[in-house]
């Protein structure tokens, strides 16, 4: 039998879901202040089994496989459970400065036109309107901004 390093709590104070999770920063963190993870992703297998190795489970994988167009709102909204908090640590390479200027000297997309990593932000919006969580924690991404009142997705 083995033991996980960082168990969930046992009486948790509100639940989070962890996109992007990694190996678990955010989830640590809010684990320490009563939070229980109850959905998790990550695509990159690595990153996944240190997160099983760490916390005792098995991220799911693509988060594009379930928010895809083909998914209906309905059928998302059970996949997904119901939180208080949305967390997500979506790949900033498409929007930082050295990965803009990589990709331009490769003569690659990048910023939203990046279509494997720089529209996954659109995929956190979709399930935070779908399940309305109270707190949405993004990880700060420069060089990336989305305007609600307008509903116009832009770069800077």
């Amino acid at each position: 039998m083995s033991i996980v390093p960082f168990p969930p709590p046992v009486k948790p104070k509100f639940k989070f879901i962890n996109l992007f999770c990694g190996i678990g920063g955010f989830r640590l963190a809010l684990q320490s202040l009563g939070g229980k993870c109850v959905f998790l992703s990550d695509i990159y297998t690595v990153a996944r089994a240190t997160y099983q190795t760490n916390f005792g489970e098995l991220p799911y994988g693509d988060i594009i496989k379930l928010t895809n167009l083909d998914i209906s709102d309905d059928e998302l909204d059970r996949l997904i459970p119901n939180h208080d908090l949305l967390t997500a640590a979506f790949p900033c390479q498409p929007f930082s400065r050295a990965g803009v200027s990589a990709r331009n000297y490769l003569g690659q997309s990048h910023k939203f036109k990046d279509l494997e990593q720089g529209n996954l932000f659109f995929d956190i919006v979709r399930i935070a309107r779908l399940k309305r969580a109270k707190v949405l924690l993004l990880e700060n991404v420069k060089k990336l901004s989305y305007s609600r009142s307008n509903k116009n997705y832009s770069y800077c």
